[in-house]
């Protein structure tokens, strides 16, 4: 009795497993169809939208080859029949055009192969004479009776219409050319216009057979193709149609419009093909029911503790570093935001660090003591931690710490500290390195802003200090992200700014401090950006353009300016004084600069001792063998040239025949420092016994004046002095 209640509750079980399991496998059945389904046509559909680019690509192609071939006709002196009928052969012969030929204004085509034509009346021909590049639509070659496409462009000699080049390709062979291998080779493709017309039948062993209209097919006689597609088409729209061909039986058609002419591609496959994989599917799928059904539990258990597995190994990828096996950046974030959200009463910093010149510590010592190294950092900074706080390595050898912030001393302290213990790092045969780290802070104000930006605007702070040996922990200001934003948008708009002559140039006057006479005037330039208030100063792009080599660019602009400057005063007969311009040191390593600069000034016939090219102290060993030569070279033509002293003893100073120095605020304003203030008293005298002048810039009142005339300097340019003024309002 109860062997038997046991086996009825099986048996039941088994039933039961039996319908949900069949019921599960219809459902599942059913759901992978419409699946599939929605992905076939999807396919279909980008199969003809890439045949649509493959077609619209290549009639582009061959009208822009048509269009060089027409541009050599045209270079010709003095082009003859013979010419043109060599180069078409040629031509048609390389391209695998049908043939090619060139028509006169009248109408009458010469072609390659020998043959003359009136063409008067196509309408390729009569686009193309009034200027408009096209192919036309499906047409009979006159000489073999064969259905071709023509491609026409017009020819020009001397802004004029002289003929029409046309080259012809094969319907035939144009239509082999659609002929895709989607859906195991049973797809194919076609063009039609959006009259239905055929233009390139398809030539596959699916397709319709004497397709003249897609509206009008033999088997198709209620129209239901037409109904489906006209109005569509009509209105230039895509999409994909069922259409119920009697030779072919059910279809899928994917349309897409072209942008030639009205035409229209069609991608068409056999629904058979497309729901061939899914009725395999069913009859293995009922095949195998039964013997799914005494599988089942096990099937089900497998999979269970499989997806169980799964689960595990996608979680530690996602969200564990396999490195450290610690949690990753996109594991702790929500965990920091969440510590910082709740912890009202705690402040908090985010800290952003990372090992200088950790790649080439990786090629010198190798990947593994690389791995070595992070894994120390990972402990050491792990071992540092506090309650509530947490750590990730962002990537590389990047990581984020979110720590306790009491104050900045202490903050910085305890960096330092972490730094020390971090350096004191030894591979296992006892090898030490000298590491550089760099720490950039952003103490946590808005406590709603998300984990990444606060990591963001640490590696701001972070960059500031990045590869300096004298200082490792940086304090995020809220400045440097506007410098930065700034520097982008200087980076993203200067080619413009030169091309679309957004720069307004100025001068700013320099003036004698013996008699208070125009001694000359400094080349400057501002720079109004589009969509922002107040321009752009010299002082905040120039530095921008020094660092990425823009500056070649603007350096130009300003001595073209200046050199259009002194020869517009000179046809106006206004006193001539001369400008300083300001250049990179970099122009002096490329050959002949001196004489390009030479030429420019003698093509706008303007002397070169009205110009003073103004250079900078600089350090750089690179520059130290060209300058001497330079120098004689830029004297040699004319220049003058004078150095912008910065209190290095340079090259520039030492080798350079230059005629004066011209020395910023910081150099000559009195200072509690005694021998700023000794160094400021000598450059006068210095001066004096080289026999070349001192300038002052930035002078900012009379008292300034009073100082830079009490220790020698001749001549001086500021705000005291004169603003920057348009050239034409210079008195």
């Amino acid at each position: 009795m109860t062997d038997s209640l046991s086996f009825k509750k099986i048996s039941a079980i088994i039933l039961l497993c039996t319908a949900v399991l069949s019921t599960g496998i219809f459902l599942y059945v059913n759901q992978i169809e419409r699946t599939l389904e929605r992905n076939r046509t999807m396919y279909l559909e980008e199969v003809a939208r890439q045949t649509t680019d493959e077609v619209e690509t290549q009639i582009h192609n061959d009208l822009t080859l048509l269009r060089s071939i027409a541009t050599a006709i045209e270079s010709l002196s003095k082009p003859t029949a013979s010419h043109i009928d060599r180069l078409m052969k040629n031509e048609s012969a390389i391209n695998n055009f049908k043939r090619m030929g060139f028509v006169r204004p009248d109408g009458m085509a010469m072609l390659s192969d020998g043959l003359l034509l009136d063409i008067s009346g196509e309408k390729h021909f009569q686009k193309a004479i009034a200027g408009e590049a096209n192919i036309s639509e499906r047409i009979t070659d006159s000489a073999d009776g064969k259905d071709i496409l023509v491609e026409a462009v017009p020819a020009h000699r001397n802004g004029k219409i002289i003929g029409v080049l046309f080259a012809t390709r094969s319907v035939e062979e144009f239509a082999k050319e659609l002929d895709t291998q989607s859906f195991r080779g049973e797809g194919y493709s076609a063009i039609v216009r959006a009259t239905g017309d055929s233009v390139a039948r398809a030539v596959h062993k699916n397709a319709v057979s004497q397709v003249v209209n897609i509206f009008n097919l033999p088997d198709d006689p209620r129209g239901q193709l037409a109904q489906s597609l006209r109005e569509p088409m009509h209105q230039r729209q895509s999409g994909t149609v069922r259409y119920s061909s009697a030779e072919k039986g059910e279809l899928h058609i994917s349309y897409q419009p072209l942008n030639i002419n009205d035409w229209y591609l069609l991608s068409v496959v056999p629904t058979a093909q497309m729901t061939h994989q899914i009725n395999v599917l069913v009859w293995w799928l009922l095949g195998l029911c039964l013997l799914v059904v005494a599988a089942g539990l096990c099937a089900w258990g497998y999979i269970y503790f499989q997806q169980k597995k799964t689960r595990r190994k996608l979680f530690v990828a996602a969200f564990i570093d396999p490195l450290t096996r610690g949690k990753n950046l996109a594991a702790i974030r929500p965990e920091m935001e969440q510590i910082i959200r709740e912890n009202t009463h705690q402040p908090y910093a985010l800290v952003a660090m990372d090992v200088g010149k950790f790649q080439s510590f990786n090629e010198r010592y190798g990947f593994k003591t690389g791995d070595t190294l992070l894994k120390h950092l990972a402990r050491v900074i792990q071992e540092s931690l506090k309650p509530d706080e947490l750590f990730t390595r962002v990537y590389a050898d990047r990581f984020a710490i979110l720590l306790h912030y009491t104050s900045e001393g202490e903050l910085k302290n305890r960096l330092e500290l972490l730094a020390e213990q971090i350096t004191n790092f030894q591979t296992e045969d006892k090898k030490t390195f000298a590491l550089m780290l760099a720490f950039g802070v952003y103490v946590i104000e808005d406590r709603n802003e998300s984990a990444q930006e606060m990591y963001n605007r640490a590696c701001v702070a972070k960059k500031r200090i990045k590869g300096r040996y004298n200082e490792i922990v940086a304090f995020y200001q809220k400045r440097w992200h506007q410098e930065l934003t700034e520097e982008a948008l200087i980076e993203s708009r200067m080619r413009q700014g030169i091309e679309k002559k957004e720069f307004r140039f100025f001068v700013e006057p320099i003036r004698s401090l013996k008699d208070d006479t125009l001694f000359a005037a400094e080349a400057v330039a501002d720079w109004p950006v589009p969509g922002r208030q107040d321009p752009l100063e010299q002082a905040v792009f120039r530095p921008v353009f020094e660092k990425n080599g823009f500056i070649y660019q603007y350096d130009r602009y300003l001595l073209d300016s200046a050199l259009d400057t002194l020869a517009n005063w000179q046809a106006q007969g206004k006193q001539m004084i001369p400008l300083v311009v300001k250049i990179a040191d970099e122009h002096l390593i490329a050959p002949g600069f001196a004489d390009r600069l030479a030429a420019k000034a003698q093509e706008m016939k303007v002397a070169t001792k009205w110009l003073y090219l103004e250079l900078t102290e600089t350090k750089r060993h690179i520059l130290n063998a060209r300058l001497k030569t330079a120098g004689e070279e830029l004297k040699q033509k004319g220049f003058n040239l004078t150095v912008r002293y910065t209190g290095l003893v340079s090259p520039a100073f030492k080798e350079m025949p230059i005629d004066g120095v011209k020395i910023g605020r910081q150099m000559w304003t009195k200072s509690p420092d005694r021998k700023s203030n000794m160094l400021a008293q000598s450059l006068g005298k210095v001066c004096q016994e080289l026999g070349i002048f001192l300038a002052a810039d930035d002078v900012a009142s009379q008292a300034d004046m009073d100082r830079i005339k009490a220790l020698g300097f001749s001549y001086a340019q500021g705000p005291f002095i004169g603003p920057m003024i348009k050239p034409g309002e210079l008195r």
